[in-house]
């Protein structure tokens, strides 16, 4: 069923002038407009993070302190992290060094950064609802969905490189369907710098490359130069530095594996002697690979390991592999939350902004998803299926590894854009009124399914303790006007993420505390001890 949208001709004058479809982004005010509204929504949003002591220090041995970590061992010319090939990612690292360059304190200059970039993200999906059915008022309720989405929201406040990822993706998004002359170069330029935070893009920039390729070769060769590039210059990088051929990242191995064991359940599992930490997925894969192999290996060859281990699983038991492939593949699409950082529900429901004016995963994910099945009746050009073959490439790319709420949200962002198919329906005749009835049950079943999830929050509360315990001790560090007792702190430091599994930061920090008072035996005792058992040692030059 085909169903002729009020925008048919609308849409050919904008394919017949090009250049007017571009003032959509630059000459008209209403997105500047929306710009600033999303800006003071995003500032309200911080203020009421001011009370958590996360909103001034990332919980330790984290994502967030991995990165202000690396980026001081970057500033000060550390080589040891850096002569490994690419197992963080490398864009969102050189951003918190330039900030931390500029502002001497990446911390609160991130999260201004994040707010800016974050901000930004809710126009992207007005403008591609506003592509895919040329109505402005159908694009201003995706808008006001996107300003108010709970989850988007929590990441600007984060500030961790989620929020980078997704204003690559939403922009990257828009220009795929722009039928501005040079937009899919501009698409796959944006596409080509979130493929450094997410790595699992590259599969939906094949097969829309593909798509691309079939409808039209010269444009299609516009959109991938980014990557190629991009991709060459990762693979060259990590040979120059380690002599390891990897393209993008040297933990994609350990990440397949915890999500396609014969234990996995869908969500993200420590494995057995693997630290649940970003050094742990590096450190302690090439260990496990190297004591199997019983010599040293390379960080491809540890990923290679871990991938074979993954496939003696799936082959084992492989109609089981199928029923979890299904079973991660809806659960991506459930309105429930999956930390794995940190808690979004913990903090919702404690902060009245997010508790009582912003929407949840369960609105959005219901009513997107009608959208976007019911675009298969109503789309009548290619630019719907570009964001429909987006979706679900993407969907395989993280159903393929594990459920985790940072790495779905990327789906939020076509959902979104998709809402305006459903508003469309529900206000056409019987036939269309029936058929989005239909579809907007069959999405509530979907999203609203109860999957037993235990998410913790007395482990988010110990994450916040230890995110307090760390501003304190840094805080004291800073004061301290004697070696004795800026020794003694920094031991207490290095204990404290010893007891959280940073065995890299507690090894630097027992460096640093010996060398500050050489009396400090208990620091150097334990530094030289975790050398025994392997930790590098991250301030080798």
């Amino acid at each position: 069923m085909r169903v002729s949208t009020p925008s048919t001709q609308r849409r050919a004058r904008y394919q017949d002038n090009t250049e007017e479809v571009s003032v959509n982004l630059g000459g008209s005010r209403l997105p500047l407009f929306l710009y600033s509204i999303s800006l003071f929504v995003g500032f309200v949003n911080l203020l009421g993070f001011r009370v958590f002591p996360t909103f001034y220090c990332p919980p330790p041995a984290l994502d967030g302190d991995f990165y202000d970590f690396l980026s001081m061992l970057m500033v000060n010319g550390y080589r040891s992290v850096f002569s490994e090939p690419y197992f963080y990612s490398p864009l969102f690292l050189w951003l918190k060094v330039l900030l931390l360059k500029i502002f001497g304190d990446s911390t609160y200059s991130l999260k201004v950064l994040s707010l800016l970039v974050g901000s930004s993200i809710p126009v992207a999906v007005f403008l591609i609802s506003k592509e895919l059915m040329a109505n402005r008022f159908y694009a201003l309720v995706s808008y006001i969905l996107s300003t108010l989405y709970g989850p988007l929201l929590f990441f600007e406040f984060q500030a961790l490189k989620t929020i980078y990822g997704l204003f690559f993706i939403a922009w990257g998004l828009y220009f795929l369907v722009s039928s501005h002359r040079y937009a899919l170069f501009v698409s796959g330029l944006f596409f080509s710098m979130a493929l450094l935070i997410y790595n699992n893009l590259l599969v939906p920039i094949a097969l829309l490359f593909l798509y691309l390729l079939i409808r039209e070769k010269k444009r299609a060769l516009l959109f991938l130069i980014p990557t190629v590039l991009v991709l060459s210059f990762t693979i060259y990088r990590n040979y120059a530095v380690s002599g390891d051929m990897v393209a993008l990242s040297a933990v994609g191995g350990i990440h397949f594996y915890i999500g396609n064991t014969i234990e996995s359940d869908g969500l993200y599992k420590r494995p057995q002697g693997v630290r649940p930490n970003p050094f742990g997925h590096y450190y302690d894969a090439i260990r496990i690979a190297s004591e199997s192999y019983g010599r040293p290996v390379k960080a491809s060859e540890a990923s290679s390991f871990f991938y074979k281990k993954a496939m003696e699983h799936i082959k084992q038991e492989p109609v089981r592999w199928f029923l979890l492939l299904g079973k991660k593949t809806l659960m991506a699409f459930s309105g429930r939350e999956f930390p794995n950082n940190e808690d979004y529900q913990y903090y919702r429901e404690r902060v009245i902004f997010h508790k009582y004016m912003t929407f949840s995963s369960y609105t959005v994910f219901t009513l997107g998803l009608s959208g976007l099945l019911l675009g298969l009746f109503l789309a009548r050009d290619h630019k719907y299926w570009l964001v429909f073959i987006f979706t679900f490439s993407y969907l395989f790319s993280i159903s393929i590894f594990f459920i985790v709420d940072r790495y779905r949200l990327p789906l939020a962002l076509p959902l979104l854009a998709s809402l305006v198919y459903l508003l469309y329906a529900l206000m056409g005749g019987l036939r269309l009124k029936v058929v989005s009835t239909l579809t907007l049950i069959f999405s509530a079943l979907l999203v609203f399914y109860p999957w037993k999830i235990d998410t913790k929050p007395k482990t988010q509360e110990a994450k916040i303790r230890y995110a307090q315990e760390l501003c304190s001790l840094k805080k004291n560090i800073v004061e301290s006007k004697d070696d004795e007792s800026r020794s003694l702190l920094y031991t207490r430091l290095a204990d404290l993420y010893l007891r959280l599994g940073g065995l890299e930061q507690a090894r630097y920090y027992y460096k640093k505390a010996y060398l500050i008072d050489p009396k400090n035996e208990y620091a150097e005792i334990s530094y030289y001890k975790l050398g025994i058992f392997g930790v590098v040692d991250v301030e080798d030059k």
